[in-house]
């Protein structure tokens, strides 16, 4: 059976957030804030205006670049991200504001640009699948992207908020160069403009080095985002190989994904080169017209 070239970026599944889960719930965190946590929150979305005019610019004026930051669910990201200290997440948004509208600037990426076409078609970074609670899975195989936290932040269920991200060193151990700009790129990105979007990060094949400098750092990183960085190992070729014959023939693959990985992500979700039984292909026409078809771009 060929591997399949289609995506998923559709979460069909009943949601069912456990009752560990509810940091990770979108409609879910609005609707139990606390009558103090409310009150915080309403005075962040009234300030919104003032806080723009302060940047020369306007919600109407950048609409698009700046859609994914007005939502109650962003707002209460960025004052849980800074323990509900209102002037400083009003502070650490206006950053973000000013990112988006002259720098990261999402209203001008098209997958047909030639740089993103031609880091696709290496088939490296790209959305497919959910974990079980229905949080978006990014693959990210070479580099920071954030397209793709931006793709799989609009494909959310209502009631997510949060993603998985599994980060593959394996190509940077095989070209012997160093991932530790990239990982402190994704941290930096995830930290400073997506505050609170990360529920776990899988980092796949870690070589040394990078393993060596997150001990050093490790201390400077608050203790929920150390808890959310996971190092695993991808099971070797012939374990992939043997699953991949397993399922031909109607069999249970082999229990080679780590436990770390299966406790959130179903096997039927988890790319065969993780231990899980998905057979995915990544091929960019494909993608790109999936993306398109949801309204995504």
């Amino acid at each position: 059976m060929p591997a399949t070239q289609s995506p998923t970026l559709q979460y069909t599944k009943k949601a069912s957030p456990s009752s560990s889960s509810s940091s990770s719930t979108g409609v879910g965190i609005v609707s139990t804030l606390q009558d103090h946590q409310r009150q915080t929150l309403t005075k962040f979305k009234d300030s919104l205006p003032e806080l723009l005019s302060t940047k020369n610019t306007s919600a109407s004026e950048h609409a698009v670049a700046l859609e994914f930051l007005m939502s109650d669910t962003a707002l209460y990201c960025y004052l849980q991200g800074n323990k509900w200290d209102l002037a400083n997440a009003q502070k650490q948004w206006l950053e973000s504001v000013v990112w988006r509208v002259h720098t990261f600037r999402p209203h001008l990426i098209s997958f047909e640009d030639a740089d993103i076409r031609s880091q696709a078609e290496r088939k490296t970074n790209y959305v497919n699948g959910f974990d079980k609670e229905g949080r978006p899975i990014i693959y990210l195989k070479k580099k920071a992207d954030k397209k793709e936290l931006e793709t799989a932040i609009k494909i959310m269920p209502e009631h997510i908020h949060q993603i998985v991200i599994i980060m593959d060193f394996t190509l940077y151990n095989q070209a012997q160069s160093t991932p530790i700009p990239i990982a402190l790129e994704t941290i930096r990105i995830l930290t400073t403009h997506y505050p609170e979007r990360l529920a776990r990060a899988y980092l796949v094949n870690a070589p040394v080095s990078l393993r060596i400098f997150l001990k050093i750092v490790w201390p400077f990183l608050d203790e929920p985002t150390r808890n959310k960085i996971h190092f695993v190992s991808a099971p070797g070729k012939q374990k992939q190989e043997k699953n991949k014959e397993n399922m031909q023939q109607d069999s249970k693959p082999i229990a080679v994904v780590d436990p770390l990985i299966n406790d959130w992500i179903s096997l039927d979700m988890l790319e065969i080169t993780y231990g899980g039984t998905l057979d995915f292909d990544y091929e960019h026409q494909v993608y790109w017209k999936s993306v398109q078809e949801l309204g995504i771009v």
